[in-house]
């Protein structure tokens, strides 16, 4: 069987574009695992955040009853948690890492009472992706 220079020309064009698929195919994988890696380092470094203001105000963290703080506490109260949640609002946008949805019920069951306070549910809730104002009511009990 003869081939002739056009033959050769059509084969090795044609291993050329194989080539080039596979190419494109590996490094969009390769891609694609970077960003994951990247949206996981993204979730830790504000989880991680929010671990150091609880640790700072363990208070606020793990309140006994929130309802007994008064004024400026309460005001901090309401800044920490809301930290919290918008730590947690990117969190779960950016990660599929199922141990953050744990991590957020955690959360919710320790701040239950407020998050269950008229002035959460009508007007704070708010500022959150719907996605998180729905989980936090699943968490809460209420939807």
């Amino acid at each position: 069987m003869d081939f002739s220079l056009e033959d050769f020309a059509h084969l090795f064009t044609t291993l050329g574009v194989l080539l080039a698929a596979v190419t494109y195919f590996l490094a969009d994988r390769r891609s694609r695992a970077a960003e994951k890696v990247q949206k996981e380092i993204l979730a830790k470094e504000l989880f991680s955040k929010s671990i150091a203001l609880a640790i700072e105000y363990p208070e606020l963290a793990e309140p006994e009853n929130f309802a007994h703080l008064k004024g400026t506490e309460f005001a901090r109260y309401q800044w920490f948690v809301g930290y919290f949640l918008n730590s947690f609002d990117e969190i779960l946008e950016h990660s599929s890492n199922q141990v953050w949805l744990i991590e957020f019920e955690q959360f919710c069951t320790l701040h239950k009472d407020y998050m269950l306070h008229p002035k959460f549910l009508n007007e704070e809730i708010n500022h959150y992706s719907d996605r998180l104002a729905g989980l936090t009511k699943h968490n809460i009990g209420i939807a």
